[in-house]
């Protein structure tokens, strides 16, 4: 079936996809279903989620909130808890940038998300892992065109915060920490409010568009084909809600990876087919010279041009794959100054050309044939 007709379910049928939702079902049983019927076998892998990154982001500027007016008082035991919070703070922004230790995920509400493993009937581990997510997030305005592209700056801002909670609390710094506390409950506020009421995403492009390409790709190659080769397909859910699925995924089946050659689908609607190579927006994760190798050989051959980007303002499943030294890649489409087009923005189906989409999807399941012919034998 043509990717766009995948995608046109995804978006019209299930739409929401948010975690715990009822889209978020439909679409995976949607996927099911498409990969039973060209002969490989899902496995549904539950998990622990938050319903969206903002509330984890919240949970974060809230302790900041705190931090800095603990630390704003005297004596030695509301200081010495303002400097445990301000350091839990820290520890919490570097997890959710490698994943290694989201612990703003344990701080807000939990919803179950569920990842759909499709394999060949063969019980190998991978030799090519191929990984799209299928859940959305809510539109928010600060990813429209005029504003995206201050997102890398705003993280930036965002992980000081624990060295401006301590710095602000001298009390030469009254008005300035005074400032700083209301910010921090602005912005927990603003968070909440985005996850609760903010306007629903039916994400084509986000990623229902990788999505549609990975269902192609598998049917096309077929269950028998990918049997020889171990070639698996990972559905992730949780991905906008701090990149949970691939995580929980990655730490089940860390020992199955470690020869793997992980390919990860993200917003293939639009824009320039590109590879990312690196991730992380503070600290740095790259793919090894391995993948890229066989990713670089394959894209010269086969006449479409790929280009590689080095500062993307945006994370992906394969953060999480990187942070742990696994051989894992992201295919995307972006426009001309590095962003995705419609990035939680106006993401409608109407942006997606379809013969593009289809061109995406012969690329990739040329790439995947490739690397299947190419990747070591567990």
């Amino acid at each position: 079936m043509p990717a766009f007709k995948h995608l046109q379910y995804l978006v019209n049928r299930c739409g929401d996809r948010r975690v715990g939702t009822l889209g978020n079902e439909l679409a995976a049983q949607y996927i099911e279903r498409i990969m039973e019927s060209a002969g490989y076998t899902c496995t549904r892998e539950r998990f622990s989620s938050p319903g969206g990154i903002q509330a984890p982001y919240a949970a974060v500027m809230f302790t900041g909130f705190l931090a800095s007016l603990l630390l704003a008082g005297r004596g030695r035991l509301r200081r010495g808890a303002g400097l445990a919070m301000a350091a839990l703070m820290a520890a919490a922004v570097l997890g959710e940038n490698t994943t290694l230790s989201p612990l703003a995920h344990n701080l807000v509400p939990r919803k179950e998300g569920r990842n759909i493993v499709a394999r060949p009937s063969s019980s190998r581990p991978p030799g090519v892992l191929v990984v799209a997510h299928f859940d959305t997030v809510n539109e928010g305005t600060a990813f429209n065109a005029r504003w995206a592209r201050l997102v890398r700056a705003g993280f930036y801002a965002y992980a000081s915060f624990p060295l401006l909670a301590v710095g602000l609390s001298n009390p030469r710094w009254r008005l300035p920490g005074r400032l700083f506390r209301l910010a921090m409950l602005a912005g927990a506020a603003g968070m909440i409010q985005w996850q609760l009421l903010g306007t629903y995403n039916a994400g084509a492009n986000d990623n229902g568009s990788g999505v549609a390409v990975a269902l192609e790709t598998a049917e096309a190659i077929g269950a028998e084909r990918a049997g020889p080769a171990g070639l698996w397909f990972l559905f992730t859910d949780g991905e906008e809600a701090g990149i949970a699925g691939m995580r929980a995924f990655v730490e089940k089946h860390r020992g199955d990876l470690e020869n793997a050659l992980i390919v990860n689908l993200e917003s293939l609607g639009s824009g320039r087919l590109s590879y990312l190579g690196s991730e992380g927006p503070l600290l740095r994760f790259r793919p090894s010279g391995a993948i890229l190798g066989l990713v670089e050989r394959y894209a010269a051959g086969s006449g479409l041009e790929l280009h590689r980007r080095e500062d993307p303002a945006f994370t992906t499943d394969a953060l999480a794959a990187l942070a742990r030294g696994l051989a894992a890649v992201t295919l995307t489409r972006l426009d001309s100054g590095g962003l995705i087009p419609g990035w939680h923005y106006q993401d409608y189906i109407e942006s997606i050309d379809p013969d593009l989409l289809e061109e995406t999807a012969y690329f990739v399941r040329g790439l995947v044939d490739f690397l299947c012919e190419n990747t070591p034998r567990n």
